[in-house]
């Protein structure tokens, strides 16, 4: 084992995550206009900070396998 592949697998685990919480907002949002009850509140705001650092996060994470790889 490198000492890479446990990183890489915890890597994995977090994303797996990340794609499922992501996956219940989006299922939320399909039925309603606002995260919690019928007007906008700190719930979306919150939703929209997670969101938008996860797709940092995956494109980070994609540039640190492209230098690892080549």
């Amino acid at each position: 084992m490198t000492p890479e592949e446990p990183e890489c697998a915890l890597l994995a685990s977090k994303k797996s995550q990340g794609y499922r919480a992501l996956n219940v907002m989006e299922n939320c949002l399909k039925s309603n206009s606002f995260a919690v009850g019928r007007e906008y509140s700190i719930a979306d705001i919150t939703l929209y900070a997670c969101a938008h650092m996860a797709m940092k996060v995956d494109l980070a994470s994609k540039r640190i396998q492209r230098e690892r790889a080549g």
